[in-house]
């Protein structure tokens, strides 16, 4: 059972990250008349980081207790809550380009980023965090490089077009209406990122590929073999071209 603090570590460390990278450090060569902008925009991308259920994140931590041995729990603490609040740092870049997508008003009570600074500053704000999360794993303390590696994997596989991606791609421009086809959106929008969190703790734990395999498909996908999607890209090229012409 993950206990609340679990939830302040995270969300003190993913605020400390985000203001770390995002703010211009005194040594940047950024004319003050840019800097104003820049760090106004950082603090907007923190304060939509603020308040969060954070569920990612304790996933990973949950995920990394149940399956890593006691000598590797008490040693790699500090390596997963960076992997857990990684994901963290990436879901928020992602949310503030949802946002720009749904033209939100709000984010958790406050207003989006692109609704304060226009979309291309949100769009770069957003740029900036989802890079932000690899360099997070790829410097994570105390995790072998393998470990590394397959960190940066699981949250590509999950973020791209095999996962999140697809999801936003089905759901903004296919007109997905039947249970399968609703069901296959979810899995990608949203489960996708859900399962690599859990899969993140299992990578720090230690825990072998092919068992990971198996452990994560059956738990995301069910019993049924994991199926391959069959997207009709052409199909979506034209509905994106017809909602060019429209815009």
């Amino acid at each position: 059972m993950t206990s609340s603090s679990d939830l302040e570590q995270i969300e003190t460390r993913t605020l400390s990250l985000v203001r770390d990278f995002s703010f211009l450090h005194a040594d940047d060569p950024v004319a003050n008349s840019c800097k104003a902008v820049a760090d106004a925009v950082a603090q907007q991308a923190v304060t939509s980081s603020e308040g969060g259920k954070r569920l990612r994140a304790l996933l990973t931590l949950d995920a990394f207790r149940a399956f890593a041995p006691q000598d590797v729990a008490e040693r790699d603490m500090d390596a997963v809550l960076d992997l857990a609040c990684a994901i963290e740092v990436f879901q928020t870049g992602a949310l503030v380009h949802d946002d720009i997508i749904d033209d939100s008003d709000l984010r958790r009570g406050k207003p989006t980023n692109h609704k304060v600074y226009g979309e291309t500053l949100a769009i770069l704000a957003g740029d900036a965090l989802q890079p932000e999360a690899f360099r997070l794993i790829a410097q994570a303390p105390g995790l072998s490089a393998d470990s590394r590696i397959a960190a940066v994997e699981v949250l590509a596989n999950a973020a791209g077009a095999d996962g999140m991606v697809a999801g936003q791609v089905l759901d903004t421009l296919c007109d997905v209406r039947d249970e399968a086809g609703l069901t296959q959106l979810d899995r990608l929008k949203t489960c996708a990122m859900i399962s690599a969190a859990a899969e993140l703790g299992c990578v720090a734990a230690g825990m072998d590929e092919l068992c990971l395999t198996d452990h994560v498909d059956t738990i995301y996908w069910g019993p049924e073999q994991k199926p391959r999607w069959d997207f009709d890209w052409d199909a979506v090229r034209r509905q994106f071209r017809q909602a060019q012409e429209q815009w």
